[in-house]
């Protein structure tokens, strides 16, 4: 049986982001995308108002892997740890679990191809005003170390290195030794806040890895 991939987008995102990760992984997965209900996310404002959107909307069974970039990430382990199936997994792709440091505030490196930046820039304008503001507030200083300290879910983490090498980034997150030692970090060099976009064949490739090895 194929595995099946649940991708998530982040805030003000969509799920397009992961087209190209998707084209990559077809066939191969049982792999698919969700857009966040926009009619609706103006008046989400906490995670778990995502995350009761999503338990609401897919029946999770064991093996289930969800991967979810910034804010989907976060909604992806509150599903997850409240399932009560101890068999799913989590891939978080630029989630922060406490305040990200300035290391991590940037959204593409210098080089990115000009009509990657208009894409992600006109896409993060339209969407925007379909976000709570107070939502926004709370992911900027929202800590959630110690909750995924204690969690049982099988958690992987992807990040951009933002061209400085992976062991800047990973003392960068400023996780605690404990939680270093729980959560496997993967890193994709020369990549920001959308390495699924700057470096889609690395991060399909990384999630083959990441999802195969795990079996």
């Amino acid at each position: 049986m194929k595995s099946r991939l649940i991708f998530l987008p982040g805030y003000a995102c969509t799920a397009d982001i992961w087209r190209l990760c998707l084209d990559d992984l077809a066939g191969r997965y049982d792999a698919s995308a969700l857009f966040w209900p926009t009619e609706l996310t103006p008046d989400f404002h906490d995670i778990s108002d995502f995350s009761d959107w999503l338990r609401a909307r897919i029946v999770l069974t064991p093996g289930d892997i969800l991967i979810g970039h910034s804010l989907g990430g976060l909604v992806a382990l509150d599903v997850a740890g409240s399932s009560g199936t101890d068999a799913l997994r989590v891939i978080l792709v630029e989630s922060f679990l406490r305040p990200p440091s300035v290391f991590f505030r940037n959204l593409l490196m210098p080089t990115a191809p000009p009509a990657l930046v208009s894409e992600v820039n006109d896409m993060l304008e339209r969407e925007k005003p379909r976000y709570s503001a107070t939502l926004r507030e709370r992911l900027a200083s929202l800590d959630i170390v110690p909750h995924v300290e204690r969690t049982s879910v099988r958690i992987d983490a992807v990040y951009g290195d933002r061209g400085c090498g992976a062991a800047e980034t990973v003392d960068s997150l400023g996780w605690p030794e404990p939680l270093r030692e729980s959560v496997d970090v993967h890193i994709i060099a020369d990549a920001c806040h959308f390495p699924m976009l700057e470096q889609p064949v690395e991060m399909a490739h990384l999630f083959r890895d990441i999802i195969d090895t795990g079996d």
